[in-house]
C-alpha cells in the first residue's frame, strides 16, 4: 500500500499568520505505509520517544485533534511521565471549536475548509500558543467512509506541526503543514495511521 504526500516547510515571524509565511519549500513523495500489524506498536514507540525528547529538553507540547479524535493524545499520555509535558489537548471537530479552542480564523476556514493545511497548520499554532507551548500539533482529515470530494477524498488527511524553542521571547517559529492521502483504509485505519505519522514528523522536527 502507498501513500501520497505534500508537504510545506515555513519558517515564521511571531506575528505571521501561517497562510503568509515565507521562506516556504514544498516537496511530493511516495511512501510506504506501516504494516497495520506493527502500526500500534510503533506508534508507541514513537509516542515514548517523543515524550522523552521534550522532557529532556524541558519542552511543552498542545494538540488540537479533529478526525483522530483523542488518539494521539492518548497515545502521548500512555507515556509514563507525560505529565511533564503535556499542556493540553482539545478535540476540535466542529469549525467553531477550530476557532473557539485553537485560534483558527474563520476567514481560513470559509477560504480553505476544515480539511487544508491552513486550517491545520493554524490548528497547531493557534493550540501552542494558547496554552503557552512550544510544540503544537493540528490535525484535520477525512476517515470516511462518506465525506469525501473528488479534490479530497476519504482518507485525506492534514497535518500542522509548529514549533518554537522559546515561549517568552519572540522566538523563531517552524511551521510544517503536511497533507496526506492514506486512502480508502477503513475510519481506524486512517485514523491509526494518522496518528503515527503526527507524532513521527513532531519527533523527526525535534531531533
Amino acid at each position: 500500500m502507498t501513500e501520497h504526500n505534500s508537504e510545506s516547510v515555513s519558517d515564521l515571524t511571531k506575528h505571521t499568520e501561517p497562510k503568509d509565511a515565507v521562506d516556504c519549500s514544498v516537496r511530493s513523495e511516495t511512501n510506504i505505509l506501516p504494516n497495520p500489524k506493527n502500526l500500534q506498536e510503533l506508534t508507541s514507540e514513537v509516542a515514548f520517544e517523543l515524550v522523552q525528547i521534550l522532557i529532556r529538553k524541558s519542552l511543552h507540547i498542545s494538540l488540537a485533534e479533529s478526525c483522530t479524535g483523542g488518539l494521539a493524545t492518548a497515545s502521548i499520555v500512555s507515556v509514563p511521565g507525560s505529565s511533564a509535558i503535556l499542556d493540553a489537548s482539545v478535540v476540535t471537530y466542529a469549525n467553531h471549536a477550530k476557532t473557539r479552542y485553537a485560534d483558527v480564523p474563520e476567514e481560513t476556514l470559509a477560504t480553505y475548509g476544515a480539511v487544508s493545511e491552513q486550517t491545520a497548520g493554524a490548528m497547531a499554532r493557534g493550540i501552542a500558543q494558547e496554552n503557552g507551548a512550544n510544540l503544537g500539533i493540528g490535525i484535520s482529515g477525512i476517515a470516511g467512509p462518506g465525506g469525501g470530494t473528488p479534490d479530497k477524498p476519504v482518507g485525506t488527511v492534514c497535518f500542522g506541526i509548529y514549533y518554537r524553542e522559546s515561549v517568552s521571547s519572540d522566538p523563531k517559529e517552524t511551521l510544517i503543514t503536511i497533507t496526506k492521502h492514506f486512502g480508502d483504509l477503513g475510519r481506524d485505519n486512517v485514523r491509526a495511521h494518522s496518528v503515527y505519522f503526527a507524532l513521527s514528523q513532531a519527533l523527526k522536527l525535534l531531533k
